[in-house]
């Protein structure tokens, strides 16, 4: 199985401040905890630089995302606003990285932390049956994605 690369870093505030100046689509654009992101790009695939989510892009059609881009042994980061892939799994989720990236779109990865919310979603589930709420969790463990496979 195709997993997502391992690296992670924490946005510094030249990049944050490249980010600022892009426009957005939207009044309220939607941020990654810029404390701790991590790269996107499949594990299998060799990349120059890694690459992460930031914000909500500039336009609407194509679709755009600022991606966050970092070099793992060299100094400094850059904002960048770039199409998003949107390429479909068979169930309909979209590849949210940016267009023509490396390797396997995001819906293909496997990643362990998405695994691990799924499975503190599934204790949950289990503790509060006797309670009478297991259908609400149930609801939301599908929303996560639980049911279907190793996504």
């Amino acid at each position: 199985m195709i997993g997502r690369c391992d690296a992670t870093t924490v946005a510094d505030t030249d990049a944050l401040a490249q980010a600022i100046k892009i426009e957005s689509r939207v009044d309220d654009p939607d941020w990654a905890e810029v404390d701790a992101v991590q790269c996107q790009v499949s594990d299998d695939a060799p990349h120059v630089f890694h690459v992460a989510f930031l914000r909500d892009g500039a336009q609407r059609e194509p679709s755009t995302d600022v991606f966050l881009h970092w070099h793992q042994d060299m100094p400094g980061q850059w904002a960048e606003d770039l199409p998003v892939c949107e390429s479909e799994d068979p169930t309909g989720d979209i590849c949210t990285i940016y267009r023509d990236h490396p390797g396997a779109c995001e819906w293909a990865q496997f990643n362990p932390f998405d695994i691990a919310l799924r499975a503190q979603v599934d204790q949950l589930i289990a503790a509060l049956k006797p309670v009478g709420l297991r259908g609400t969790f149930t609801k939301w463990r599908a929303r996560l994605g639980g049911d279907q496979g190793g996504h």
